[in-house]
């Protein structure tokens, strides 16, 4: 009963000092500003990185799982998706061995050989 009581008078109290004497206009007079705290920060050099392809039609299109729950799923869902939106494209699936964290070596090479462009999935 007591915290009841001290509730209610908490929110009262809050209604009336935080908020309940603020006209409505004041509220949407507020402009608040986010700075980021790094800063500007330039863009990393990358290297080895293929461009992005500009169409999807025709070409070959890797669906790579990571290998955790829930990553199947996802691409089972992006693949129907793809095929009804570009039909000409082939769909080739890889799935990274469960337990290693980096997958296998050879993995990677094998998708880029067999693809034009590529979409890696993570579960859980």
């Amino acid at each position: 009963m007591a915290i009841r009581f001290l509730w209610s008078v908490f929110a009262v109290v809050s209604f009336l000092f935080l908020g309940g004497f603020i006209p409505p206009e004041a509220h949407a007079a507020v402009t608040l500003e986010v700075m980021n705290p790094r800063g500007e920060i330039p863009a990393v050099p990358v290297t080895g990185i293929m461009p992005r392809v500009n169409e999807l039609a025709g070409k070959t299109i890797a669906l790579v799982d990571n290998g955790k729950s829930g990553a199947d799923y996802f691409l089972d869902a992006l693949e129907e998706v793809l095929k009804k939106q570009v039909p000409s494209a082939k769909i080739v699936r890889f799935k990274k061995p469960r337990g290693t964290i980096i997958g296998t070596p050879e993995l990677y090479p094998k998708v880029a050989q067999a693809c034009d462009t590529f979409i890696y999935a993570t579960g859980d």
